[in-house]
């Protein structure tokens, strides 16, 4: 006899993520403020096949991943936001990467901060067996992963000083991780 397998696992992920003083706005904090906006996925993918006959065996296995993120932390245009930094320090970006990420650092004041991470595992199994066995396995993972932090035009930032921290500090960062 014949025998022919197959699977077509297919993730398809669509997420926004999204933290935001709006337009306008007016925010005054002797302590900190901080906006921020964080996207992690983590995706395991398993998809396999077998055919095995007598004579002839086929097994195939597509696996398929489409990732859309977007992950935003942003100031609006024309906000007005105050941060004296009279609280303690809050844990933000600092550039640099750590070995189980991105590092980080203390900062007082204003924080927009924007993090997205991927960890995708994806694994195509097949087998095939006969007198003749033919298998074939194919993964694919596309990722489009925008991460964004800003402050919007004609934004007045940290304008009143009054009672400020001589520690206050203004803080913008965006990273993104794909492994």
């Amino acid at each position: 006899g014949v025998s022919v397998a197959g699977a077509v696992p297919v993730t398809v992920l669509n997420t926004n993520t999204s933290a935001t003083i709006g337009n306008n706005a007016k925010v005054n904090a002797g302590g900190n403020v901080l906006v921020k906006a964080s996207d992690d996925t983590d995706l395991t993918m398993v998809g396999g096949s077998a055919g095995i006959g007598l004579y002839v065996g086929v097994g195939a296995a597509v696996d398929v991943d489409i990732i859309t993120k977007n992950t935003d932390a942003h100031i609006g245009t024309g906000a007005t936001v105050n941060a004296g930094g009279n609280s303690g320090d809050m844990s933000v970006l600092n550039g640099n990467l750590a070995s189980d990420g991105f590092a980080t650092g203390g900062a007082r004041g204003l924080v927009v901060q924007a993090t997205s991470s991927e960890d995708i595992f994806t694994l195509g199994a097949t087998g095939a067996g006969g007198i003749v066995g033919v298998a074939g396995g194919v993964t694919v993972s596309i990722i489009k992963s925008d991460t964004t932090a800003y402050i919007g035009t004609n934004a007045k930032i940290n304008a009143d000083q009054t009672g400020a921290s001589n520690l206050q500090s203004v803080e913008v960062a965006a990273a993104n991780s794909v492994t």
